[in-house]
């Protein structure tokens, strides 16, 4: 597909997952991503505060049209949640209702929305099997309730929708907020690491679910699909396995997580919906030593500590 074909809208594109989609979808189609508290001076980004009503949001619909939006914006800290239920609510709720809104008083209702929702809002697991998108959810934390309210704001969208539940990671050069970042930074420090050995999920790198939303888009695949790898971790694995990759010697202790109430005990989700629809399949050891081969820009803050 030629540049300038399609127009794809990505909210939240200084963030982790919005800054690998940018990096994906500008290659081939026209693309516009926001940017809140962190500056980014290029023609492809535009400033928009996403908790202001007087902002400029329905201009920018207005102006570009785009054929695709993808939602990675909100405030996906789960303590962050917890300590501010009423901003987690508008950003990661009710901020879709005025998208909504604006778009069909712009009449711009055929343009395919996309919302990054979490496995957090199955909640624990007492079966120990994987997640289906059929399940029933129940939701433990002011994050997953509200990303879940996200799930059924976006189910009333009157035109095409895919909602993602998907647990990511990756290297977010705009900031030094990722888990990733955390056990490098850690690792080089030799400063000793939490592994949970009892939490348990299918970890996907934010490069890999980038180039799966590109199948969501190229394919017009609706509905509500899990996407992750195609087999399971806990934390200590996962801690290890990235230092392993960029040979670092890291301290991480066995520990198991308790008295946590707003972390479920078990995320694994069955992909297979999705995986018959595509040709997506990776293992988590495959797709996080290919991500650690070719890591983005770390932090800027960050590059010389």
């Amino acid at each position: 597909m030629r540049k300038g074909k399609k127009k794809i809208l990505i909210l939240g594109g200084n963030g982790l997952l919005g800054s690998h989609c940018h990096s994906t979808f500008s290659k081939d189609y026209e693309t516009l991503s926001t940017y809140n508290s962190i500056r980014i001076d290029r023609k492809d980004f535009i400033k928009f505060s996403f908790n202001s009503f007087n902002s400029n949001f329905s201009d920018i619909l207005s102006e570009f049209k785009p054929d695709f939006i993808i939602n990675t914006a909100g405030l996906v800290s789960v303590d962050g949640c917890e300590r501010d239920e009423l901003k987690a609510m508008q950003l990661n709720s009710f901020f879709l209702k005025r998208l909504i809104h604006d778009l069909n008083i712009l009449k711009l209702n055929k343009t395919h929305l996309i919302q990054l929702s979490t496995p957090g809002v199955y909640g624990n697991s007492s079966t120990g099997l994987p997640w289906k998108e059929t399940d029933s959810t129940n939701p433990i934390s002011v994050y997953a309730e509200t990303k879940l309210l996200s799930e059924f704001i976006v189910e009333d969208y009157p035109g095409p929708f895919t909602i993602i539940r998907s647990d990511f990671y990756g290297i977010n050069p705009y900031s030094e907020k990722s888990l990733l970042w955390w056990i490098i930074k850690n690792a080089k420090k030799e400063v000793e690491m939490d592994g949970w050995q009892n939490i348990y999920f299918n970890p996907i790198s934010a490069r890999k679910l980038a180039e799966a939303i590109g199948n969501i888009i190229e394919e017009s695949l609706l509905g509500t699909f899990n996407i992750g790898c195609s087999d399971s971790c806990n934390k200590y694995d996962f801690v290890e396995n990235s230092c392993k990759y960029l040979n670092l010697k890291a301290k991480v202790k066995r520990v198991d997580l308790v008295n946590d109430k707003i972390r479920p005990n078990y995320s694994i989700t069955d992909c297979s919906k999705f995986f018959d629809m595509t040709s997506f399949y990776y293992s988590w050891e495959e797709d996080l030593s290919e991500y650690m081969t070719n890591l983005p820009e770390f932090p800027l803050k960050l590059t010389n500590s």
